[in-house]
């Protein structure tokens, strides 16, 4: 019994550790999206994947340069100007 619970522990662990992968769904999508006819594809598709495409940087590497619009559209807020001596931090969440 002594050797029985850590080998079904180590056991449970693996299992789990197996099933926590994740896997990025984009690539499924793209390749359904491609198979679809060309009318019933997103417009600028081409473009749309090049982007889905792309790999995230990795750590300590800068993230790439984007501009973002203000909600009351009268200015834009690009990540190069506020890249500084200090971290940028990217928090991207849902509110819904």
């Amino acid at each position: 019994m002594k050797t029985a619970f850590p080998l079904l522990t180590l056991s449970l662990l693996v299992f789990v550790a197996v099933g926590c992968r994740s896997v990025d769904p984009a690539a499924k999508f793209i390749a359904r999206v491609d198979h679809a006819p060309p009318d019933r594809r997103p417009k600028g598709w081409e473009n749309i994947k090049a982007m889905m495409s792309r790999t995230a940087p990795g750590p300590g590497q800068p993230a790439p340069d984007f501009t973002l619009p203000l909600l009351d559209g009268t200015n834009e807020i690009k990540r190069a100007t506020h890249q500084g001596e200090r971290p940028l931090m990217l928090i991207f969440a849902s509110f819904t």
